[in-house]
């Protein structure tokens, strides 16, 4: 009644409406600055998919610079956009706490509502990314391939050399 009926009723509802449309606009921008950001940095800045049975594209990134520069002209709205994801959290943890807080035996989030949370959703993000590019057992494997690429192009460079030295001699 206080936010529809009054309005009309002391000749405001134009006013009213103009606030609505400004506050509808500003979010539609802000989700689809969501949604264009995270489908400009799938398309350019992803690799592609490693086979065609694959659901997903890895993890890595295809073009650096160019995805440190988008992240950089993009610093402030991320901020601003962090700081209303940090403000909903708030918000919907307020309620689904005073909503399950009759389950005191359980956490407040319970399983199957974590993607309400956008910071738990984050952090599994955060936990794929870590996992792939700085896996213990990758970063292992790729040492130990290239301290042996390094120790085969040595021995092989001793190999030629004893060769070029042996035929540079005449034999006596």
């Amino acid at each position: 009644m206080y936010g529809l009926v009054l309005p009309i009723i002391h000749k405001q509802g134009l006013e009213m409406l103009r606030g609505l449309g400004i506050g509808t606009i500003t979010i539609a921008i802000i989700l689809g600055l969501m949604i264009l950001q995270v489908w400009i940095a799938a398309s350019f800045f992803l690799q592609p998919k490693m086979g065609t049975a694959d659901k997903q594209k890895p993890l890595a990134l295809n073009n650096r610079k160019a995805f440190h520069n988008f992240n950089y002209f993009l610093f402030f709205y991320n901020v601003l956009l962090g700081l209303g994801a940090c403000l909903s959290r708030l918000l919907i943890s307020c309620i689904l706490g005073t909503w399950l807080i009759a389950r005191i035996d359980r956490t407040i989030v319970q399983s199957g509502y974590e993607g309400a949370d956008m910071g738990y959703s984050a952090w599994i993000g955060m936990l794929y990314v870590d996992h792939y590019h700085t896996n213990p057992v990758l970063v292992s494997f790729c040492h130990i391939l290239i301290t042996g690429h390094r120790e085969r192009r040595l021995q092989q460079a001793i190999k030629y050399w004893y060769l070029n030295q042996s035929a540079g001699k005449s034999p006596v």
